[in-house]
């Protein structure tokens, strides 16, 4: 995000892709944490996804460790504002772009539909939606534009090359990029969880980002049982209490129901 083109880039593929990731729902494995914690037997949820479906779910004690897609935030003045309505403004700048987009009416939601130029286009090749919520898409970028923040930025007249938009105004996701450090607020959380629990449970993960692995050290660290759930090996295997490789929703269905 530290170039401008690159911000282009990012903002013009996740404009077209955010429709996806805003109205996607949780899975029985949201529905059956949330219905645990309700019920007392989960102090709160560890997450690595950006895209809040726990908070949907029901979660109270949901801790984000790589950020949420659900807001957008100044890198300069941390003035944040709902993901949804960046959108908005993203539209009404790049009104050409919204021809990419179109809406569903019979399902009352927006679904993405790319139309690549013959120019942009190779054989075989379609658009789809990355985990981050950007859609990877060939088209051409240049001419897109993004608006900086509206609190310490400039809130006069957006040029379209956005060139006089300084970095210090530029608005990020509010999620951990590749590369970047989880803010220290969120590792103490973290960390004030694992300690006020008794135990801990992995679900769907191979632990391979340390900010995930440390968790599950420290609770092993505390002699306090881990028992994960996932199909194939973690980081974290030689710390772990027990393992199970079998479907996730359904095991999580059944504990949730006999709790």
């Amino acid at each position: 995000m530290g170039r401008h083109y690159n911000r282009q880039r990012y903002w013009a593929r996740s404009m077209l892709g955010y429709g996806t990731i805003f109205h996607a729902q949780p899975n029985t494995i949201h529905h059956s944490l949330a219905e645990i914690e309700a019920k007392g037997h989960l102090v709160g949820v560890v997450t690595q996804n950006v895209d809040s479906l726990h908070h949907k779910a029901g979660g109270r004690n949901v801790i984000e460790l790589h950020g949420t897609l659900a807001r957008v935030e100044c890198q300069s003045c941390g003035h944040a504002i709902p993901r949804d309505e960046f959108q908005a403004m993203l539209k009404s700048l790049n009104p050409t772009w919204v021809q990419h987009i179109r809406r569903d009416v019979t399902r009352e939601e927006e679904r993405v539909k790319t139309v690549i130029p013959p120019s942009h286009t190779s054989p075989g090749e379609t658009g789809s939606v990355r985990p981050d919520g950007d859609m990877d898409v060939a088209l051409d970028f240049a001419q897109f534009t993004y608006p900086p923040c509206h609190k310490c930025g400039n809130e006069a007249t957006v040029d379209v090359t956005m060139a006089t938009v300084s970095v210090k105004s530029v608005l990020k996701p509010a999620v951990v990029f590749f590369g970047e450090n989880i803010p220290p607020k969120v590792k103490e959380q973290a960390a004030e969880l694992v300690g006020k629990a008794s135990g801990g449970l992995v679900l769907g993960s191979t632990l391979t980002t340390y900010s995930a692995y440390r968790l599950v050290r420290d609770l092993h660290a505390a002699g306090k049982p881990v028992w994960c759930i996932n199909k194939g090996p973690t980081r974290a295997d030689a710390l772990l209490t027990r393992k199970i490789e079998a479907p996730i929703q359904e095991i999580m269905a059944d504990v949730a129901e006999m709790l």
